[in-house]
């Protein structure tokens, strides 16, 4: 235990220490170890795992395909044809390769507009859905009738998570993490496994100032800008000439400040930087 009540509450240990890929406070890169970080009111959590020297951090994006594929294939083999469909509810800011692992296994992918309340109102119609961002922020919503169908199985354990799931608002990190080590010993699977599930693209996530962030319009989704069309047309551009790096750009105003947010994904690290450069000569010349 790290931080305990010595000194500021998550000073250097928090998850969004551990979620920028900083090394927590207390542990030693020298020694190949896993643990948790949760930020100061613990709604949100991040894994971690040190293997080799090197810090491997497991955002929300990971922490929730390992619970929805568990519902896909242990819970799933067990229900057999009752098994309803599992959707992955999040937004626009969780890395791609995310949507292409799961959607990949069949599970249904469902994206939102920034803001939690946005997934939970989106997982109303679900039986079964996890809902994330990729800052640790996650809850599994399990309907009532699908935890009906889990009580006629012969399987007291699974029972009672199913009871604890059911019971979970979102912002609950410690009970999220309980879960998680719930489902890592059915699955006789380590922290590490859940970091190898599959490999994120790299991501250049920044804001910028320009002169009227108003605008810029986006639809409902936040995925496509409406206006100005010519920076959907340079998006497209982009993305066309990078595909075989799997690009993508997210723009969006900023809700609180005077700018604009900017994601960049990309297999390739180094091709980012030129991307960069174009999408912001647009910005702030326009």
């Amino acid at each position: 235990m790290i931080n305990t009540g010595e000194g500021a509450i998550n000073e250097n240990c928090g998850s969004e220490v551990t979620y920028s890929g900083k090394v927590p406070l207390g542990i030693s890169l020298d020694e190949n170890c896993s643990g948790v970080s949760f930020d100061g009111d613990a709604d949100r959590l991040i894994l971690f795992n040190v293997l080799n020297g090197k810090l491997r951090v497991i955002r929300g994006e990971k922490m929730a395909a390992f619970c929805a594929r568990f519902f896909d294939k242990f819970i799933g083999a067990k229900l057999s044809n009752e098994m309803p469909p599992i959707h992955a509810i999040t937004t626009q800011y969780t890395n791609s390769a995310t949507k292409e692992f799961l959607t990949a296994a069949g599970i249904k992918w469902v994206t939102c507009p920034t803001g939690f309340k946005h997934l939970e109102n989106a997982s109303k119609n679900s039986e079964v859905a996890v809902l994330f961002e990729n800052n640790g922020h996650f809850k599994v919503h399990l309907s009532d009738s699908f935890v009906q169908k889990i009580n006629k199985l012969e399987d007291e354990k699974l029972k009672k998570v199913a009871k604890l799931i059911h019971g979970i608002k979102a912002g609950d990190g410690v009970l999220n993490f309980l879960l998680i080590l719930f489902i890592k010993r059915v699955l006789k699977m380590t922290i590490s496994d859940i970091f190898e599930q599959f490999e994120c693209k790299e991501v250049m996530q920044y804001t910028i100032k320009i002169k009227n962030k108003e605008k810029v319009i986006t639809n409902e989704e936040e995925g496509v800008v409406k206006e100005p069309k010519e920076l959907q047309d340079l998006i497209d551009k982009l993305v066309e000439d990078q595909k075989h790096n799997g690009l993508r750009i997210f723009i969006r105003p900023s809700g609180t400040e005077d700018n604009v947010r900017v994601l960049i994904e990309s297999r390739s690290a180094e091709s980012m930087k030129d991307i960069k450069n174009q999408v912001d000569k647009f910005l702030t010349e326009n």
